[in-house]
């Protein structure tokens, strides 16, 4: 049966028939005969929040915010373009809701744009002029950003326990001052509200990045691919903070398993955080039977505790393989980010691939075929039949144009094409984590046509959208609002 509430709908489908000859999907030792089905949330539709909200906006002002763009512009002036449009659509909706913003920019000192402000439509114009007082100075000091965005949330909610507070960080560099370590500048993120932390452009440490996107429940790491698109990322965000329809949502499984991407790993509870506005969420699950049951729990926006159980609806016939294509696709994804990357290796043949590959697979010496192919090779080409096997499954099901198996191809096509390259782990983890998220922006833009890539022979065309098939029309609005007249019209006609 289907749980139904206020907040959302949840129930759990199984794929009832064999799978297409050829789709095999990596299961646990002791759950090979386990069924595979789906957990579906679907939220409800959710007005902008009610409570008052405080942004905290830590922004990147190196030197290397003064470099140019595809388009002519610094990457300081999309900040700057995309911040504007975030404050007119703050003030426009002071009567819904009351937002107060407080923005900070760092090189190697810290430099207070605006103090703590209520955004009010009297004072917008006040504000942007003073975000446009912000220019590239000096060296980047990832520490000391993070501790002076600590104090200013602690002595926020300090004042103000009732808030919600959201803090956003970007940076499009390197600490090159300061603690430098990933793992010590992880432990200073707080975790007494959400923290969204954005890489802003290629040039990044993504090992810097993703520690900081991971340094607890409430942190997460996003990566802005093409400049010029500062600001689909950043109303994505704001549509996840403003529009929310639950917080700190888990999952508990009774009689199964769910995956989690972030271990590649089958286990029976899971966090998901916050359930926002008109999303549809779907989670693979193991059962060795239709006795499968999920308890979804959470916080109403109202501050109350709810949880209700979602079981399996009786659909014989139930076709999943599409499912069943992305879990395959995540393990994938999963198992090659965890390719050691050793550039001497790499350019004698010698990648090798990490002796730990999650429960699936357990190597105890480097993969090596008759032929001398390296791991790597190897793997790539395990990769690319993959691929094809999905095209051919598109084209026998007519399904050649579908955006989310597109989506799935490209997702295994940026995995090929940058596995034992210096960009491995920024390009497999951002696929990795827009899938795992199941979010509206699409990171695609690596430039695949650097002689530093491999499997070059690999056919595939990335789609161009810059959304994916997870879009909401929330989120599409609230990203329409951020990046104002910046994006071309042939970008602006995916948005409603």
């Amino acid at each position: 049966m289907a749980a139904f509430s206020a907040h959302f709908t949840a129930h759990i489908n199984q794929h009832t028939d064999p799978f297409i000859d050829g789709l095999v999907i990596k299961k646990p030792a002791g759950c090979e005969s386990h069924v595979y089905g789906n957990l579906c949330i679907d939220a409800a539709k959710a007005s902008i929040t009610k409570s008052p909200c405080f942004f905290r906006f830590t922004t990147d002002c190196s030197g290397s915010m003064s470099d140019r763009c595809k388009d002519g512009r610094t990457k300081m002036e999309h900040i700057r373009h995309t911040m504007t449009n975030m404050m007119h659509f703050f003030a426009d909706n002071e009567e819904e809701a009351s937002i107060y913003v407080q923005v900070s920019a760092f090189d190697d000192q810290i430099h207070q744009i605006i103090a703590t402000t209520l955004v009010t439509k009297d004072n917008v114009l006040a504000l942007i002029t003073a975000i446009d007082t912000m220019r590239p100075m000096q060296n980047t000091n990832i520490e000391l950003a993070l501790t002076d965005a600590a104090s200013a949330v602690d002595a926020h909610l300090a004042l103000y326990p009732d808030h919600v507070v959201s803090h956003i960080f970007m940076t499009d560099g390197d600490a090159t001052a300061g603690i430098c370590n990933p793992s010590v500048l992880a432990s200073l993120v707080t975790d007494n509200c959400s923290n969204t932390f954005i890489a802003f452009g290629l040039q990044h440490n993504p090992s810097m990045m993703l520690a900081l996107g991971r340094a607890n429940k409430r942190s997460s790491n996003w990566l802005i691919d093409k400049l010029e698109n500062a600001g689909l990322v950043y109303g994505e965000i704001l549509n996840n903070e403003l529009y929310k329809v639950m917080t700190n949502v888990s999952v508990v499984v009774t009689d199964g398993l769910i995956y989690d991407y972030l271990t590649g790993v089958f286990v029976d509870k899971l966090y998901l955080g916050d359930l926002v506005t008109e999303v549809k969420k779907v989670y693979h699950i193991l059962a060795p039977d239709s006795d499968v049951v999920a308890s979804v729990s959470g916080t109403t926006m109202n501050g109350s505790t709810y949880h209700c159980y979602a079981s399996v609806v009786q659909n014989l016939g139930l076709d999943l393989t599409e499912q069943a294509l992305r879990l395959r696709c995540q393990q994938y994804m999963f198992e090659a980010k965890n390719f050691e990357y050793v550039p001497s290796q790499f350019r004698a043949g010698g990648l090798r691939r990490q002796f730990a590959l999650g429960p699936f697979l357990q190597i105890d010496e480097p993969i090596l075929e008759p032929t001398f192919k390296t791991p790597v090779e190897v793997y790539r080409k395990e990769m690319t039949d993959f691929m094809d096997f999905m095209k051919k499954y598109m084209k026998d099901t007519g399904k050649e144009e579908d955006p989310f198996m597109l989506g799935l191809c490209d997702d295994m096509y940026i995995t090929i094409r940058s596995l034992g390259t210096h960009r491995q782990a920024m390009c497999i983890v951002a696929r990795e984590t827009s899938q795992g998220r199941q979010q509206t922006y699409n990171v695609n833009d690596f430039d695949f046509d650097s002689a530093q890539f491999g499997g070059a022979g690999v056919r595939h065309q990335l789609m161009r959208s810059q959304t994916t098939a997870y879009q909401t029309p929330s989120a599409l609005r609230m990203m329409r609002t951020c990046t104002g007249s910046q994006v071309d019209e042939e970008e602006l006609s995916a948005f409603p």
